[in-house]
């Protein structure tokens, strides 16, 4: 990440204060571990689908670095019945495009999800032209940013989630720096690790992952 010109020492720093944070005993000032408990009671109330919704397409790769974390962290067997397997389903959607094609699922299929809006209050640096080639079509956007735009569009999601009554956990970033991803990242690591255990698994391992390899490479082996 350093040859890549990422800032790792701000990085790092935000991991830390995130570390500090998630490890406060008074639960009122413990955000990442209330929203474990949160997390695991949608669970338990079957909400077995998680899927965070990103609204900026940079944090898009932070839902699927997620969608990775949660996926291999929390599906398998109890730690004291290996007969019991538990499970959350990750997915990753990304505002605004992907409410023309989930939209309608999320507000009005099953209620078997918790989405976990994740956004930013930092500047796209982008305007919407005050000349346009359709400019009655949707006049209100007329020399609005683009960040204007997409916050207004999570307002009326959340809303709708509300009127719905689906549930929602938010998670708002003011930038992008890497102090602040590294924070999230952090918390979001730490908010795992309490899922694993309210669970009663190890969210340490992946001992089922090798399944698939050990064939694959028998599978190589004997095309040779």
């Amino acid at each position: 990440l350093a040859l890549c010109g990422i800032d790792i020492r701000s990085l790092t720093s935000g991991a830390e204060k995130a570390c500090a944070d998630a490890s406060h005993v008074d639960i009122m000032h413990n955000s990442v571990a209330t929203a474990a408990l949160l997390s695991v009671h949608a669970y338990r109330e079957g909400k077995h689908i998680h899927d965070m919704f990103v609204f900026h397409p940079g944090l898009e790769s932070l839902g699927k670095w997620w969608r990775q974390l949660v996926g291999e962290s929390l599906g398998k067997s109890l730690k004291v019945s290996s007969a019991t397997t538990v499970g959350i389903t990750p997915t990753v959607s990304v505002g605004s495009t992907d409410l023309h094609s989930v939209g309608q699922l999320y507000l009005g299929g099953p209620s078997d999800k918790l989405t976990l809006f994740v956004y930013t209050t930092a500047s796209h640096g982008l305007r919407m032209p005050s000349k346009r080639l359709f400019p009655d079509l949707v006049e209100v956007v007329t020399n609005a940013t683009v960040t204007n735009v997409l916050l207004a569009i999570l307002q009326g999601t959340k809303a709708a989630f509300v009127a719905r009554k689906r549930p929602f956990i938010v998670v708002e970033l003011t930038t992008l720096s890497a102090f602040e991803l590294g924070y999230c990242m952090q918390s979001l690591m730490i908010q795992t690790i309490y899922m694993g255990e309210l669970l009663g698994v190890n969210a340490f391992d992946q001992p089922d992952v090798e399944a698939y390899k050990q064939v694959t490479k028998e599978l190589l082996g004997n095309s040779k």
